[in-house]
């Protein structure tokens, strides 16, 4: 009995010490210092480049804190690739992505909010020293002129929705002191 324990007991350690080993092993450092994860990789898709417009949806998260969660809001992240403002900033690891892509990248919290957010003081619910993790799926990447027609063309559209709209209300308007001209 205590020989069975014994050889369960290191059969447990054993596992736990794999597993707690494969678990850091996920991770890897990019040439820039990024540190990162990816959950799906899709090297046969595109990736993105300076100029480019994407679309992500993701989330920030510090410690048990998550913040600026695109998951709950009605449209995903769009924004453009830029130069990087620093070594190993959120557009490094940005551009390693492809479309289809889902993937962790651990930040300085201090970099992420000071130099890319550039706001004077780090937030209450990031500590100083602490990391940040930004997880994020890549939807979408579009060239900036593809970008600039497709909303130029949905502008237009809601232009014109709203100006049907504005006729049939001014008829209904029309119609309604038609019929009661003798509201006083």
């Amino acid at each position: 009995m205590k020989k069975q324990f014994f050889y369960l007991a290191i059969s447990v350690l054993l596992l736990s010490g794999a597993v707690s080993f494969a678990q850091s092993n996920d991770w890897q450092t990019s040439p820039s210092g990024m540190k990162h994860k990816f959950f799906v990789k899709n090297e046969k898709a595109k990736s993105p480049v300076v100029g480019d417009m994407v679309t992500v949806v993701g989330y920030y998260k510090v410690k048990d804190t998550i913040f600026f969660d695109s998951r709950k809001s009605p449209t995903p992240y769009i924004f453009p690739i830029v130069e990087p403002t620093y070594k190993g900033d959120i557009f490094d690891g940005l551009k390693m992505m492809h479309i289809g892509d889902s993937a962790v990248f651990a930040l300085s919290g201090e970099d992420l909010f000071m130099k890319s957010f550039k706001v004077k003081s780090l937030p209450n619910y990031v500590p100083a020293g602490a990391e940040v993790l930004f997880y994020v799926k890549l939807l979408k990447i579009q060239p900036k002129e593809e970008f600039q027609k497709e909303m130029q063309a949905k502008f237009e559209a809601e232009n014109k929705k709203s100006a049907e709209q504005a006729s049939k209300d001014d008829s209904l308007i029309k119609l309604y002191i038609k019929k009661n001209r003798k509201i006083t």
